[in-house]
């Protein structure tokens, strides 16, 4: 071999060497590291991957329902609703039965306590008074929550927390339910709002949203009853709990020159600080964490983008003026990359979804049909 065919090959095994080694060091960084700050730089991205498509899941969403409803809850492998005539059934086997003799008529009344014990329902039109009572899974006895109660959830397996408003007192109760006694926890001014728990001992009371307007939103510690304000900068806010310590929040900005709108969905913290700005866009009550924490299962809207400009959000989204399908992403909240696991089973409008105990399956209600639906969700990694 002359001088000359030496270097000739050196140089073709040197560039060999190089692109093998640029191409193991991008394998090895693929997914980014999650930084400290504020608001970091790492973004859940909607690009499938290698790894991600290998998650997906060609298994086509399975109807849990056959007639049409409007909301519905699921504990301890039961799968409580209800139909469009407001009539309450639990369905734990192959047929359906009657609970009570209830007449749910607003979305969104219908919880379980977290051992399964108690099912609350609020009775009553959408723009009505609502009449809540207490049903036990186990005996089938019903206790009648006081008058004037207007949002409420379960605090823990034995306590209830609402907010109430009457001539005689308006603030957040907190029910015993061996005592069947309630205690005031603080006062507050007559609001239209929600609550939800950030932890067992933090409280997040925020008005119902709407478009160009910022929405006071506080949070309430229970046990020193102090109330600062959590989240008000942005305007339309409207939020999930979605673990321990994390809230997410569909936000809005104000318009730009060009009269667009920047659309956000952030995760907050206790204190209301966001933590991260994720790179989809959806409404918060179509995503649903796992019992751990660890992973964010959200319906994307094909259709959205963070600037639409021709849809006011969330009003158009309440008011159910827009029309879309949607796929189903899982989120790591560690490494905060987003895995498609349902490339060839788009769903419709998919809301409320919540994770079996074993984390094998999300029920979720599709607004479009009435129905529930379940989805083999992959297995943890």
């Amino acid at each position: 071999m002359t001088r000359r065919q030496k270097i000739i090959v050196i140089s073709i095994v040197s560039f060999l060497v190089l692109v093998l080694g640029v191409f193991v060091f991008l394998l090895l960084n693929r997914k980014t590291d999650t930084s400290q700050g504020d608001v970091t730089d790492d973004f859940v991205t909607d690009e499938i991957s290698e790894e991600e498509t290998s998650l997906a899941s060609d298994v086509v969403p399975t109807q849990e329902t056959t007639d049409p409803v409007f909301v519905f809850t699921y504990r301890n492998n039961a799968l409580y609703y209800v139909d469009i005539a407001g009539a309450l059934w639990k369905k734990d086997g192959a047929e359906p039965q009657r609970v009570g003799e209830f007449t749910v008529q607003d979305p969104n009344l219908l919880f379980n306590s977290p051992d399964g014990a108690w099912l609350l329902v609020g009775e009553g039109a959408v723009s009505t008074q609502k009449r809540f009572s207490l049903i036990s899974t186990r005996e089938n006895t019903t206790i009648p929550m006081p008058q004037g109660v207007r949002e409420i959830r379960f605090l823990n397996n034995n306590e209830l927390i609402y907010y109430k408003d009457t001539l005689g007192a308006t603030g957040i109760f907190i029910y015993d339910l061996t005592k069947r006694k309630e205690r005031l926890v603080t006062s507050l001014s007559p609001l239209d709002a929600h609550i939800r728990l950030i932890n067992k001992n933090l409280l997040m009371v925020a008005e119902k949203p709407t478009n160009g307007l910022t929405n006071l939103v506080f949070s309430l510690n229970l046990e020193k009853k102090e109330l600062k304000n959590y989240f008000s900068s942005f305007l339309g806010s409207s939020f999930a709990v979605v673990g321990e310590n994390k809230v997410l929040a569909f936000t809005q900005n104000p318009k730009d020159e060009d009269l667009n709108k920047l659309y956000n969905l952030v995760l907050l913290d206790e204190s209301g600080k966001i933590t991260h700005s994720l790179d989809i866009i959806t409404m918060p009550e179509k995503c649903a964490a796992d019992s751990k924490g660890i992973y964010l299962y959200c319906a994307v809207p094909m259709e959205w983008s963070k600037n639409m400009p021709n849809l006011d959000l969330p009003d158009d989204y309440y008011m159910q003026k827009t029309d879309f399908t949607e796929k189903m992403y899982r989120i790591d909240l560690i490494t905060f990359t987003a895995d498609e696991i349902t490339p060839n089973a788009a769903v419709e409008d998919a809301i409320y979804p919540s994770i079996n105990e074993d984390g094998s399956k999300l029920y979720y209600y599709n607004r479009k049909d009435q129905l529930v639906y379940s989805l083999v969700l992959p297995p943890a990694e």
